[in-house]
């Protein structure tokens, strides 16, 4: 196998692994049916320590509106109920 090939088998093993740690990470935030302004910081924090992920859509559109949920500080509990189905959304597209 080419060093090549190597990278790229290597560099799609490790958006693979973000993605089931995302995954893993919204279902702990979401499993009791809301989500707090901490949770939503925490989910923000992660992705800004994910960039790669972080850069691909829907993610990078999640990140953004994390941000300003949480400068703004417009947690509100429609906005709860938006992320909250944005997640599980997600969530449910990476199962099938």
């Amino acid at each position: 196998m080419s060093m090549e090939m190597e990278k790229n088998k290597e560099s799609n093993s490790v958006s693979q692994l973000q993605i089931e740690e995302f995954k893993g990470v919204c279902r702990g935030i979401s499993s009791n049916g809301s989500i707090c302004k901490e949770e939503a910081t925490l989910l923000c924090d992660w992705l800004s320590e994910n960039r790669s992920l972080a850069s691909k859509w829907p993610y990078s559109e999640l990140h953004e509106r994390l941000k300003i949920m949480i400068q703004t500080d417009e947690l509100s509990k429609s906005n709860e109920k938006e992320l909250y189905g944005i997640l599980r959304d997600l969530i449910s597209v990476h199962l099938n």
